[in-house]
């Protein structure tokens, strides 16, 4: 999960030698992602939808996944990311697609900050 004040820039500079690029990679593209899903889509989601109908279910669980990353800039993307996410775990009733697209989505961003 994201470290509270440390912006993806930050991260991706402190990792040196190749050993600190893949932990980076692996916590950024696979853990962070496999812990968030479970918890905005797993858990979230499915409380939320179940107490107030499926369309609050996304608006929140995206509201909540935006502003948990403390990054008020990137809120908008990380919350249409976060709807895009809620849409496909719904659709499918399940959290793979969501977390699939969850890794494309973090790996994308963490090597284009490292090749930057």
């Amino acid at each position: 999960l994201d470290q509270v004040g440390e912006t993806a820039e930050e991260l991706t500079g402190e990792a040196s030698g190749a050993f600190g690029v893949a932990l980076l990679v692996l916590m950024v593209a696979v853990i962070a992602p496999l812990l968030e899903e479970l918890f905005y889509r797993g858990l979230w989601l499915r409380a939320i939808e179940r107490r107030f109908g499926r369309v609050v279910a996304v608006v929140g669980s995206s509201v909540l996944f935006g502003a948990a990353h403390l990054q008020p800039f990137d809120f908008p993307a990380l919350a249409g990311f976060g709807a895009i996410a809620a849409v496909l775990t719904v659709r499918s009733g399940r959290l793979g697609p969501a977390l699939w697209a969850h890794v494309a989505f973090n790996l994308t961003a963490v090597i284009s900050l490292l090749v930057a």
